[in-house]
């Protein structure tokens, strides 16, 4: 195998592992989120990435 070769072939791996992280994220704060709707609450993501209810949300900022 040549180094071009190789080359594309890391790359190629390379992608493939972000790519099946950013699916992982995706489904792991989705789950998150599901379980604040199982409670009967309506889900928010802060910008620091947590998941809580709308409810405790807006009573915590106002």
């Amino acid at each position: 195998m040549n180094k071009l070769t190789i080359f594309g072939v890391v790359i190629t791996v390379m992608v493939i592992v972000a790519y099946a992280g950013f699916v992982l994220l995706g489904a792991w704060i989705d789950g998150r989120r599901q379980a604040v709707r199982e409670r009967g609450e309506h889900p928010v993501t802060t910008s620091a990435g947590n998941v809580e209810a709308r409810e405790t949300h807006e009573r915590n900022d106002g």
